[in-house]
C-alpha cells in the first residue's frame, strides 16, 4: 500500500494544530496563495523532528524569529511572523507553540507505521 503524503500535508496539519491553540491570525484560509505562503514559511522555520531544542536564532539569524527552547525537552517556543496581503499593510503576529512543531511533521511517519504492509 502506498500513501502519497508530503510537505503539503504537513502544512495543512500544522495549520490545524495551530488553530487548536488559538492561532493569532484568525482569518487564515489555505485556499488563498498568500495565506498558504504564511503557513509554508512557518512550516519551514518551525517544524522539526528533533526533540532537543536548538535556538532558532542560531539556525536563521534574527530574521523574524525568536525562539526559546531548553536542551532535551520540548519547550514553549515563541515566534514572530508577518502576513503580507495584496493591497494591505503587512501585519506582524506573535505565536506560542509547544509540541505542535514536532507533531506536524510526524503525520508522515505515523501513517507509514500504522499502514505498513505485513
Amino acid at each position: 500500500m502506498s500513501l502519497n503524503l508530503g510537505g503539503d500535508d504537513i502544512t495543512e496539519f500544522l495549520c490545524i494544530l495551530l488553530n487548536r491553540i488559538s492561532f493569532p491570525y484568525k482569518d487564515i484560509n489555505l485556499a488563498r496563495w498568500y495565506d498558504w505562503n504564511v503557513m509554508e514559511d512557518l512550516k519551514t522555520r518551525l517544524c522539526t523532528l528533533a526533540e532537543v531544542g536548538v535556538p532558532a536564532t542560531e539556525l536563521y539569524g534574527n530574521n523574524h524569529v525568536n525562539c526559546t527552547t531548553s536542551q532535551g525537552d520540548v519547550a514553549l517556543n515563541l515566534y514572530d511572523f508577518i502576513v503580507r496581503r495584496p493591497n494591505k499593510p503587512a501585519e506582524k503576529y506573535g505565536l506560542r507553540a509547544y509540541d505542535e512543531i514536532i507533531l506536524a511533521p510526524m503525520v508522515c511517519g505515523v501513517f507509514r507505521r500504522t499502514v505498513s504492509p505485513g
